[in-house]
């Protein structure tokens, strides 16, 4: 999972977070509003469930890019499920048109630096280790005196 679209999830959980503060708001405001000013219970029970569907939906969402993003790929369901609740839960707020926005972004990292870093310091150690064993290996020979000292000397300048 790139970057790009992790910073875009995770800034849509935080609205929708913002979005549960406002609707938890709306349900206490409607409780504390006298008896003769309350409209239908209606209204709290639908902030209630929009509460309820929030918090699923961050569920979901988190769970989908836990770990880096490592299992993104094997969770695509509960994002896709998180995605379609959000745009059911209001369609023109800003974390449906990041969520939205994040299905055009391609989640594979191209480019990774740093494993490419870490290969080529492992194959550098690995033409290492062989250099020192075929210098073993050329030490050896002239001891036992199967190469001559020049033999030695060239078969070293070939490998340094």
């Amino acid at each position: 999972m790139n970057n790009t679209k992790k910073a875009l999830i995770i800034t849509a959980i935080v609205l929708n977070f913002l979005s549960v503060g406002l609707e938890i708001f709306y349900v206490v405001r409607y409780f504390m509003l006298p008896q003769n000013e309350r409209v239908a219970i209606f209204y709290a029970v639908f902030d209630i469930l929009q509460i309820v569907a929030y918090l699923i939906c961050n569920g979901l969402l988190i769970y989908s890019i836990a770990r880096n993003g490592a299992f993104f790929r094997s969770r695509y369901g509960y994002y896709m499920t998180a995605v379609v609740l959000a745009m059911i839960l209001n369609l023109f707020s800003v974390s449906s048109i990041l969520l939205i926005v994040t299905l055009f972004l391609s989640d594979i990292v191209w480019v990774n630096p740093d494993k490419e870093e870490k290969t080529i310091v492992v194959e550098e150690e690995k033409s290492v280790k062989n250099k020192e064993k075929e210098i073993e290996r050329l030490r050896k020979l002239k001891e036992e005196g199967k190469i001559t000292e020049l033999e030695y000397q060239e078969e070293l300048m070939k490998l340094l």
